[in-house]
């Protein structure tokens, strides 16, 4: 359920260019529906159970919602969003265009604008444009932070940019590639980046698709069809320690792991484990969990659990699910909203300290997950071993692009449409909006 603050005098809705998801819908590196990004038309009908709760006598956790935090700025298209360090409640939000938005939240359940910052050169058809931003982490001191965009259909840069949080401009000093990622001859506007991050110690991790050419994603010495690793630096980006193929014999330096389509969304979790979104085609979404170096998720060698003989060194996901209509996602969801495909996210990790905990501890150390087509949220729990151990349903948001818990112990959810009537299509416009997720009642 969702509940609408009413809406101040101040706030245009205004119709918007959508977004990205691969072909259809926005979705950052594509994939399978009708209405959703990279459309293929898929209706298989196998199936895909979801694991049942070990423990059928527990009490059912208290039920949440999500509750509207008015956006000030009439975003549209808008593919992430993140706070910013520090007891002030600003975030930044930007769209697939490249605009950059710098909002704080006020207390009552509004963001308000407060600076904005145009990105030129954004090459933004289809699942092209700027798609993830992460902040550095000594960004409190340095102002750093990594963007991920598409500057062509053929290529791809992480830059860095440098946070001023004073002066009249809100970026400052001139943008600097940290790593260009072109293949010859392999020009797409599907399946570029996805999701981006930093590591403790300044190593940057990335999710590339692989620009609709699937061959590719079992080609280890290029970068498409993987998640990256690397340490910037002067003469360019460096291969960063622990990835397999440093010496560039068998693999590209840069290549962690590989055999992903479009990985548009991830997280790297308190383990240091890389939780992967790979949208898929026709059969199945996949969520991947990367526990070594040099991992093979398979494609294009199969969707799903790899049943074939060719798939003995490739690693199946930690969580799938198929279109089906009675698959038990759709089933355990009421307010599911009808879709001829799917398209998985991968959300935040909840790590609250106790005094913040707003869930009564029900999230805590699980990694929220869903499909942006239907609307459906989840959350998962490993172990230290990667085996599953829950996996239930939580609430409905279609269209969700971006999620991360608040200094306030809230988890917050982007929508690239408003987040109540189905996944936006492309070109149809859509307002985006900022959500919180909340104890029922």
């Amino acid at each position: 359920m969702l509940h609408r603050p009413p809406e101040p005098s101040r706030r245009r809705v205004a119709p918007v260019a959508l977004l990205l998801l691969l072909s259809s819908v926005l979705l950052v590196l594509a994939s399978c529906a009708s209405n959703g990004p990279d459309d293929d038309d898929a209706t298989p009908d196998d199936d895909d159970a979801a694991p049942d709760d070990d423990d059928s006598t527990a009490e059912p956790p208290p039920p949440l919602t999500l509750e509207e935090v008015v956006l000030d700025g009439d975003f549209s298209d808008a593919t992430g969003f993140v706070f910013l360090p520090g007891p002030d409640r600003e975030l930044f939000v930007w769209e697939k265009n490249g605009r950059i938005g710098h909002l704080e939240l006020t207390d009552t359940l509004g963001a308000v604008l407060v600076r904005e910052f145009s990105l030129d050169g954004v090459h933004h058809p289809s699942d092209c444009g700027l798609i993830d931003l992460a902040l550095a982490p000594d960004f409190e001191q340095s102002g750093r932070l990594a963007i991920g965009y598409c500057v062509s259909g053929a290529l791809t840069h992480i830059e860095e940019l440098i946070f001023d949080p004073t002066g009249p401009e809100l970026f400052t000093g001139s943008r600097e590639v940290l790593l260009a990622v072109e293949v010859p001859g392999v020009e797409r506007n599907q399946h570029n980046v996805g999701s981006l991050g930093f590591e403790e110690d300044g190593t940057i991790w990335a999710l590339l698709g692989e620009k609709r050419e699937s061959e590719q994603a079992q080609d280890r010495h290029n970068e498409l069809g993987s998640l990256v690793r690397f340490v910037p630096g002067p003469s360019g980006p460096q291969p960063a320690p622990g990835n397999p193929w440093a010496d560039g014999v068998d693999g590209s330096p840069l290549v962690y792991t590989y055999g992903l389509r479009s990985p548009w969304t991830g997280l790297r979790d308190s383990l240091g484990r890389f939780w992967v979104g790979d949208v898929g085609t026709t059969a199945y979404e996949e969520i991947n969990l990367v526990t070594a170096p040099g991992q093979n998720f398979a494609w294009p060698i199969a969707e799903g659990a790899c049943l074939s003989s060719d798939c003995e060194d490739t690693v199946d996901p930690t969580l799938s699910w198929t279109i089906a209509q009675d698959h038990p996602y759709i089933v355990e969801d009421p307010e599911v909203v009808p879709a001829a495909g799917r398209v998985v996210w991968v959300g935040c990790e909840y790590l609250p300290p106790a005094e913040l905990d707003r869930y009564g501890g029900q999230l805590t150390g699980r990694v929220l997950f869903g499909d942006y087509n239907t609307g459906f949220v989840r959350a998962a729990k490993v172990d230290a071993d990667g085996e599953l151990l829950e996996d239930r349903h939580l609430v409905n948001l279609p269209s969700a692009t971006s999620w991360h818990p608040g200094a306030d112990g809230y988890i917050y959810a982007l929508t690239l449409g408003d987040g109540s009537n189905g996944p936006p299509a492309l070109g149809q416009g859509a307002v985006s909006r900022l959500w919180r997720l909340v104890l029922e009642g």
